[in-house]
């Protein structure tokens, strides 16, 4: 939705209905709903990080104030921490996780504090977004 440029805009709104049908697929067809996809999910993760890496480079662009006050930032390092983070660990999630050994516990440990940091991340942005309706761009 923050999106300026109208190709990637429909790229992106075409790519959500796209991925769902991949995804149906996969859990009716490949996978269940109760099995790991570190397929699916690993799919997901890099388009994900490559939405939010382009969507940093378009919002550093605008040098009219700083970075760190705008909420459109704080979501989307979120999104990237969060995405990035996980990509080898949902690629491996289902080796991982198959093995009960300590692995599984550190990747359960490894998801759970990126999950966390990303819902700080978040917390930063509803934050900055108040004080930019209330003070505006101080």
């Amino acid at each position: 939705r923050w999106q300026t440029e109208p190709k990637l805009r429909m790229i992106i709104k075409w790519s959500i209905p796209t991925f769902f049908i991949v995804w149906l697929i996969d859990k009716v067809f490949i996978h269940s709903l109760y099995e790991f996809d570190s397929f699916v999910v690993t799919v997901e993760s890099v388009l994900l990080v490559s939405i939010a890496m382009y969507q940093l480079y378009d919002l550093n662009k605008d040098i009219n104030y700083s970075i760190f006050r705008n909420p459109k930032f704080w979501v989307t390092a979120a999104v990237l921490l969060y995405f990035a983070g996980n990509l080898i660990v949902f690629s491996l999630g289902s080796f991982i996780l198959s093995e009960k050994t300590i692995a599984s516990i550190a990747w359960i440990l490894f998801h759970a504090s990126l999950n966390a940091i990303a819902y700080l991340l978040y917390v930063v942005a509803f934050i900055c977004q108040y004080r930019l309706q209330k003070y505006g761009w101080r």
